[in-house]
């Protein structure tokens, strides 16, 4: 996605700070949730004199792939979401603009990746099904099929799509008289794609939303701060306790403490998230190096769909034996697949995700009559 930013008073635009930083880490994240099992085996698995505290703590931190999707939605219905509703508020949402930003933004870098994911799939001798990759384009992978090729993160590429799909329905709703049935249609059918995915992630997505559209009067406020690293805390912890391991004395404390629900501990996550979302972007850096690291968030973000998209086909691709142990044969192997990924997904990225915005300026200019179709389009 393109750099973080929000409406302005007057229309125009202006950075958030830090959230391209947090999108980047939450597409980071999830590469290397999937490279660890990639290149050694589980926790379980390992011989007993490297099960300490510290390969504990290892695996921790490199499972929270589900976690960093949480800080994706929470970010989304920020970014997308909220933003819409201040327009609604405000009198200027626009359906027009509103579909061609989001049908770009989703796109322009999927249906490259979805080739991708195809060749290697090929190249690998996985299945290939047509309607897998027609369920993939339209949001009903794991509603009706499967994800494309074998891509597992492209599930959360059908909560994203259907996010988008309601709230441009209802702005459509609130704010023309055209496509009212159409709308309404699409309302209902975002709710019967509800009744089989979990309605937790479209609270996540709420909560950001929420984060956006309710701005504090005060923008330092530390007790918000402290309850919603709080709440994430609380939230995380119990998303652990809530997924499965092959540790024998993790499961043997969790028979010890009550199991709640995951999708109440997601729920109690991305409310946190929201709370610190909603006052880091109200918080720019002072320091000058503090600058200097928020600052390398944009160019970083800037790829982090397209990373987030075909990271896993890639280390499909390079796929090896895994370690049955940690050692440094298994962390360079890691390393290299990260620094792998990492460059396939910018190549692409440079191919096409960084052309969005002169596709939907070519789009808007054929489909919208005027002056205001030379208008340049905001991305987040």
């Amino acid at each position: 996605m393109g750099a973080a930013r929000a409406d302005g008073e007057n229309g125009g635009t202006g950075h958030l700070a830090w959230l391209d930083l947090m999108r980047f880490a939450a597409a980071f994240t999830v590469l290397v949730g999937h490279v660890r099992p990639a290149v050694v085996v589980s926790f379980g698995a390992l011989p007993d004199e490297q099960r300490s505290a510290l390969t504990a703590l290892l695996y921790a931190v490199t499972r929270l792939g589900n976690e960093a999707v949480l800080v994706f939605f929470v970010l989304s219905g920020y970014l997308v979401g909220g933003r819409a509703v201040r327009k609604l508020a405000a009198g200027t949402f626009s359906t027009t603009d509103y579909a061609l930003d989001r049908l770009t933004r989703i796109y322009v870098p999927l249906v490259p990746v979805l080739a991708v994911s195809a060749l290697i799939a090929a190249i690998r001798g996985l299945p290939l099904v047509g309607v897998d990759l027609a369920g993939t384009l339209v949001g009903l992978n794991t509603v009706l099929t499967h994800n494309f090729a074998g891509n597992g993160p492209l599930w959360s590429l059908a909560y994203e799509l259907w996010f988008y799909v309601v709230t441009g329905a209802v702005g459509a709703l609130a704010t023309t008289r055209r496509l009212r049935a159409v709308s309404a249609a699409l309302v209902l059918l975002f709710f019967l794609v509800f009744s089989v995915l979990s309605a937790s992630y479209l609270f996540c997505w709420v909560a950001g939303l929420l984060a956006c559209a309710v701005q504090p009067d005060r923008r330092h406020d530390r007790p918000a701060v402290l309850v919603g690293l709080a709440l994430a805390a609380l939230g995380l912890w119990a998303i652990q306790l809530g997924k499965v391991s092959g540790d024998t004395a993790v499961q043997a404390l969790r028979e010890q403490l009550p199991r709640p629900s995951v999708e109440a501990a997601r729920v109690l996550f991305a409310a946190g998230v929201a709370l610190l979302v909603q006052r880091l972007a109200l918080t720019p850096p002072r320091a000058a190096w503090l600058r200097r690291v928020e600052a390398a968030g944009t160019p970083l973000a800037a790829f982090s769909y397209t990373l987030y998209l075909v990271h896993r086909p890639l280390l499909v691709l390079f796929e090896v034996e895994r370690a049955p142990r940690l050692g440094w044969s298994a962390l360079g192997l890691g390393l290299g697949l990260t620094a792998a990924a990492l460059a396939g997904a910018w190549g692409l990225y440079w191919l096409f995700e960084r052309r969005t915005g002169d596709v939907r300026r070519w789009l808007r200019s054929r489909l919208v009559q005027g002056p205001e179709a030379q208008q340049r389009m905001p991305s987040t």
